[in-house]
């Protein structure tokens, strides 16, 4: 009689590509601060001072994770800023890990800390 090999799953190549502990998750509030991707001096600004929220990752390249941003949907986007939220879908725009400043799941905290800086506290 044959041996039957019991399933494996490969789970450990994916877990390495989703967000670890500690780093952004999907449903946060966020504050981003972009790396000089687009010319537009009034789109960086309107991304250092308005709360987006994570509503998925996104994934580009041939190889699962090779690069993983996430889509950050932006409220209030002004009509001349519209051709810089549309690259997915309306009001989105991708962010990296490391254009993500601050994060949190209660939109009250970064509020605070907008706060805090316009007071500089």
């Amino acid at each position: 009689m044959k041996h039957v090999k019991a399933y494996e799953s490969s789970s450990d190549e994916i877990e390495d590509h989703i967000p670890k502990i500690g780093s952004p998750q999907i449903g946060e509030y966020v504050i981003c601060e972009e790396e000089n991707r687009n010319k537009s001096e009034a789109c960086r600004k309107f991304l250092q001072k308005n709360i987006g929220q994570i509503i998925r990752y996104v994934e580009y390249g041939n190889n699962f994770g090779d690069n993983l941003v996430y889509l950050i949907q932006y409220n209030n986007v002004p009509d001349k800023l519209e051709k810089y939220f549309r690259i997915i879908s309306p009001n989105c725009r991708t962010m990296s890990e490391d254009e993500i400043k601050f994060h949190s799941y209660n939109i009250d905290d970064l509020e605070i800390l907008f706060s805090a800086n316009k007071y500089n506290l």
